[in-house]
This record gives C-alpha cells, structure tokens and sequence, in this order.
C-alpha cells in the first residue's frame, strides 16, 4: 500500500476542482446543497487555495491513483491563535475508504504542521463524527476537547488539540 501526500500545484487546479465535485456531491445530503445552472456544486474557496497564503490544499494518492484531498487553513471557528490551524474539507474517493487512507494522512497532516487544531464536522454527519473521534482520540491519546457550535445555521461540533511538540 502507497499513499502519497503532496500540495496541489497551480497547474493541478483542474485536478481538484473535479474532486470537489464529487465531495459536494456526496456531502449534499447533509447539507441540502443543489447545483447550480450549470450542473456544478461550484466550491466557491477555490481560487483562495491558489492565492491566500492561510490556505493549503493536497492531493492523496494511493497505489499512483488520486483518491482524494485535504485542504487546510488558518480559518478558525472556536480557537483564536495565530497558527492554529482548522481542516476545511477532507474527502476519499468512496472506492477507497475503510483501508487506513483517512487515518495515515490525518496523522500525517498533523505531523506536518504542530500546534493547535480544530476540525468541524455537522452534527448529521455521523460517519464523519465517528471518523474523527475515533482518529483524534488514538491521535492525541485521549487528550482533546470537543464544542458543541452553531456555524452559519449549521449544527456541528469542534474537536480540538494540540499536538505541539
């Protein structure tokens, strides 16, 4: 098994954009969202990953096949620190869940930047509540926060930690 981890260059934008449709896609039945006239969810941060230095983006590869994204930013819901960082958005490719992907580049995400984190998910999302708390609890070994927010009418919780070394 190989996964790969690496930033999304300017030239990949495209590469991405598809990606997030499929996300969209998938994550619409928790969020109620509809495409547009054109028949595309449209994710409307990403030219930010492109231009806004408080934004990353990564591609996951496994096995040389993209499987999916994480994109991370400065953006914060609950924490107020400069650095701290928040996961916008993660997604694989259904084909590849349930075989650890999720897990290595989370742990290895974090790895790639100490500090403070937070990571949001809806409240009606189980699969990705489950996901991340079973993840951040191994992770940090028990040692994190979760809070309770409301977020632009969205119901979710915050789970946060800090993996500072």
């Amino acid at each position: 098994m190989k996964i790969e981890i690496f930033e999304v260059q300017n030239d990949e934008k495209e590469v991405l954009k598809q990606l997030l449709e499929l996300y969209q896609y998938d994550f619409s039945i928790f969020n109620d969202a509809d495409v547009d006239d054109i028949g595309l969810y449209s994710y409307k941060h990403l030219d930010s990953y492109f231009d806004d230095p408080k934004r990353k983006a990564f591609f996951i590869k496994y096995n040389n096949k993209y499987c999916g994204f994480v994109m991370i930013n400065d953006y914060l819901r609950v924490l107020k620190n400069e650095g701290s960082k928040a996961v916008a958005e993660f997604f694989v490719l259904k084909k590849y869940r349930r075989l650890g992907i999720g897990k290595y580049v989370s742990e290895k995400m974090f790895g790639m930047f100490p500090g403070k984190w937070e990571i949001f998910q809806q409240k009606n999302n189980e699969g990705a509540v489950d996901f991340w708390q079973n993840v951040i609890k191994e992770y940090t070994k028990n040692n994190y926060e979760i809070k309770d927010v409301i977020d632009n009418g969205v119901d979710g919780q915050v789970f946060i930690f800090n993996n500072s070394k």
